[in-house]
């Protein structure tokens, strides 16, 4: 029921853009995986019948977001090659931006780290155009930010994943981002007064109403304080 529901309510919101993909990562915590590929399927072919190419875009982009996930590459790519057919006459952002992002982290999932650089630069320059009073495109920026830190994540280019990670923080306070930031102090810079007050943000953060519920981010958030803790008694 909850599936058809949201369905009908997105297809009303269907010129907003942001509706579509703002509502597709509210399901990612509500339903399973299939039935959130079927939702994108019938976004995709309802887009189609009232002609509305942005919307089918979306839906491919989201389609190959579940299965580069899943490990299914060559599947991610074929629907983001969809999403770029499908928007190659549309000026939009957004759109772009949420196209290379998705290239972008297929092309890290299969060990490919230039072309994930490349893609996600890509998806910063659309990000960083976007209006900055907008909380969906703030999210969308400390979104492409957050997964460029990660790119860089090891003890190599620690500082440049800092440098995306404070990015990340100054344009949409996430407890995911702030637990790193205190991660990277504890473990590569060993400055435990500093991962402390990271830690204590993230902690504060992720039982506010807007994270309280996010298994993932509460689990990450969890583990660098358990890093943190076995090395504050190592000193």
């Amino acid at each position: 029921m909850l599936l058809f529901k949201t369905i009908s309510t997105t297809l009303q919101h269907s010129a907003n853009r942001y509706f579509t993909h703002k509502k597709n990562e509210e399901l990612r915590t509500q339903i399973s995986n299939k039935d959130l590929i079927i939702w994108n399927q019938k976004i995709i072919k309802e887009a189609s019948q009232i002609n509305y190419p942005k919307g089918e875009a979306l839906g491919y982009a989201n389609l190959a977001n579940r299965f580069w996930l899943t490990g299914e590459f060559k599947k991610a790519i074929e629907y983001l090659n969809d999403a770029e057919e499908k928007s190659k006459d549309i000026n939009d952002d957004f759109l772009a931006g949420k196209i290379n992002q998705e290239y972008s982290q297929v092309y890290n999932r299969m060990n490919l780290p230039k072309m994930a650089l490349d893609y996600n630069l890509k998806a910063m320059k659309s990000a960083l155009r976007l209006k900055k009073d907008n909380q969906d495109c703030r999210f969308f920026l400390r979104y492409v930010y957050s997964t460029r830190a990660s790119y860089f994540n090891g003890a190599e280019h620690s500082d440049s994943s800092l440098v995306y990670l404070h990015k990340a923080m100054k344009t949409d306070l996430n407890p995911l981002d702030i637990g790193l930031i205190a991660y990277h102090y504890t473990k590569y810079d060993q400055n435990l007064d500093s991962a402390h007050y990271y830690l204590k943000k993230s902690l504060d953060l992720i039982e506010t109403k807007r994270f309280k519920h996010n298994k993932y981010q509460r689990a990450v958030v969890l583990y660098n304080y358990g890093f943190f803790l076995v090395c504050s008694e190592k000193k």
